[in-house]
């Protein structure tokens, strides 16, 4: 049982893929669950597993790094292990924190991150393979971001561990978080002109598909490397 570690996690409607998440961290004594703004049945999955301690928001959106940190603030450990709803991860990955020794460490631990797109893992592209930062000491480092948040590194270390994370995702997620996401940025930015967004559409395609070796996952690699572009041109033009 992992002890001194919380893992920590925020909700919004994620019905379908938060069952197969708690369930992976069933070996943690403490589990947070932050549900902002859910509708569906969320908090009634979460309040089935017995480690998980269920805190429910209805503030409006903050941002991601605001919320990370609200959540993380109900823990009863200094250490935290963040995951989202829709990600789940492997026994190699608890082996490493069960072999963690909180008390000589000041480093943000990084693990490698696997996506499934249309029901495999991709090796490149845009949903390729990527370290992760997600176990952090809550008063030495803290997220930072509305949107595409990480955790402030200021005189702390990396140390990259075992194990894995795999993104849960299907079609309908995609289109989904594609267009949320596109609605967090356009409170950030303005809209961008038409032939920057052409220009920048272009680059994300030969950026994922040849750069980031996504044509090695064949015509998942091709459709992931269009689904990037598509984001990129709503972030930026979303009206």
């Amino acid at each position: 049982m992992i002890e001194d570690i919380s893992a920590v996690l925020i909700v919004s409607n994620a019905e379908k893929t938060l069952d197969k998440c708690l369930e992976s961290l069933k070996d943690f004594r403490e589990v947070i669950v932050f549900i902002n703004n859910s509708q569906d049945r969320s908090l009634e999955i979460a309040e089935t597993f017995s480690n998980v301690k269920v805190f429910e928001d209805s503030d409006e959106f903050q941002g991601f790094g605001t919320c990370r940190n609200k959540a993380a603030s109900f823990s009863s450990n200094d250490w935290i292990f963040s995951l989202d709803a829709d990600e789940f991860i492997n026994s190699e990955l608890i082996h490493s924190l069960l072999s963690w020794n909180p008390n000589k460490d000041t480093s943000i631990g990084r693990f490698q991150r696997y996506n499934f797109y249309l029901g495999k893992i991709m090796r490149g592209g845009a949903y390729k393979p990527q370290y992760k930062n997600r176990l952090y000491h809550r008063k030495l480092s803290s997220w930072q971001g509305f949107v595409h948040e990480d955790l402030t590194k200021e005189k702390m270390s990396f140390i990259k561990l075992k194990g894995g994370i795999f993104h849960q995702e299907t079609t309908h997620n995609i289109q989904k978080k594609r267009d949320f996401y596109s609605k967090l940025h356009n409170i950030e930015n303005k809209n961008k002109p038409l032939l920057f967004c052409l220009l920048g559409s272009a680059y994300t395609f030969i950026k994922s598909y040849i750069i980031r070796y996504g044509f090695i996952d064949g015509w998942r690699g091709f459709k992931s490397s269009i689904s990037a572009v598509q984001f990129y041109y709503s972030k930026n033009r979303y009206k």
